[in-house]
């Protein structure tokens, strides 16, 4: 009776085992890309972010460690936007997969001066594409900005700004992927 629970209850545990979620912190020792990419939630399309909606209230358990992140993105794509030193927290906000093709990753990075929304490409291969910041808010900075994934994969980025006479301006940039040159090219710039 023993051994029959035994070969029951074998397999549930090899089951619960697997389906464990990966923690991204430093202290791992081992992640692999899949688990990388499948720590991010699945996130429908439109997908769109304010400079207003950042929000310091992500739990630790969901951080990802600056050097797990590093394994799988360059150093470069942080550094462009926190300078050389800066070790900003990592939050993923979800995941876009297109069958046999790529997957973005949206997320949001923090220093104690500054705020990012970034938008990361990998390949069908989960290698590493291209990154763009969505959105970017530092303490300084008096401009709306916001930026976001519509249902066809074309990003749009927003920037107002207050003039005279209660006359806001307005600049819109609409990017694609081109995976081959390796970046998100404007297809359209209204300024």
């Amino acid at each position: 009776m023993k051994k029959l629970l035994l070969i029951l209850l074998l397999p549930l545990l090899f089951a619960e085992c697997k389906s464990k979620k990966v923690k991204l912190a430093d202290d791992d020792d081992t992640v692999e890309v899949t688990d990388f990419v499948d720590f991010f939630p699945d996130l429908k399309l439109p997908y769109f972010a304010a400079d207003t909606s950042f929000s310091k209230k992500e739990t630790d358990s969901s951080r990802i460690g600056n050097k797990i992140f590093s394994q799988f993105v360059p150093d470069s794509v942080l550094k462009k936007e926190f300078g050389a030193t800066a070790k900003p927290e990592i939050f993923p906000i979800g995941k876009v997969q297109i069958k046999n093709a790529e997957t973005y990753l949206f997320l949001n990075a923090y220093s104690p001066s500054k705020s990012v929304a970034l938008l990361i490409a990998f390949d069908k291969d989960n290698k590493f594409i291209a990154s763009l910041p969505l959105v970017e808010k530092d303490k300084s900075s008096e401009l709306a900005k916001s930026g976001g994934m519509d249902k066809k994969y074309v990003v749009t980025k927003t920037v107002q700004k207050g003039g005279a006479s209660e006359q806001y301006n307005e600049e819109k940039r609409v990017y694609i992927l081109n995976a081959e040159a390796g970046e998100f090219s404007i297809i359209m710039s209204d300024m």
